[in-house]
Formats: structure tokens, C-alpha cells, sequence
């Protein structure tokens, strides 16, 4: 994921993740925001564990996603 964001053309790519993600993966995150420039989000879950479509909507309201 991280090569992907680095790659994808972007000025200063986006990374939306779980709270709940491993901690080694939540770390390679905060390695690419603060020594590439990447913005990374991290969204919180519910008290089951489980990201919301209400609060993904609510993070990403003002940005165009392209998936490949």
C-alpha cells in the first residue's frame, strides 16, 4: 500500500486507514506521512471492531478517489 501511494502521481498522496490496523502497518503509515509528505488518516471503528460507511463518508466528502 505504501509503494502504491508513493506511485501513484499524486503531489501528496492520501492513506485512509483502520484504527484498528496492526501496529506495524499503522507505523509504515506514520513513516510515509512524515518523511514523504503523505497525508494519512486514520479512522476510528465501532465497538465491534468495524469502520462505518457513515464515518468514511465523512472523512471523504471533499476528495475524488481513484481505485485500480
Amino acid at each position: 500500500m505504501v509503494t502504491a501511494a508513493l506511485t501513484a502521481g499524486a503531489t501528496r498522496p492520501h492513506i485512509i486507514t483502520r484504527a484498528t490496523e496492526h501496529p506495524s502497518v499503522l507505523a509504515a503509515f506514520e513513516y510515509v506521512e512524515r518523511f514523504h509528505g503523505a497525508e494519512v488518516t486514520v479512522l476510528p471503528v465501532d465497538g465491534d471492531g468495524l469502520l462505518t460507511p457513515d464515518v468514511l463518508a465523512s472523512r471523504c466528502a471533499r476528495r475524488r478517489f481513484s481505485c485500480r
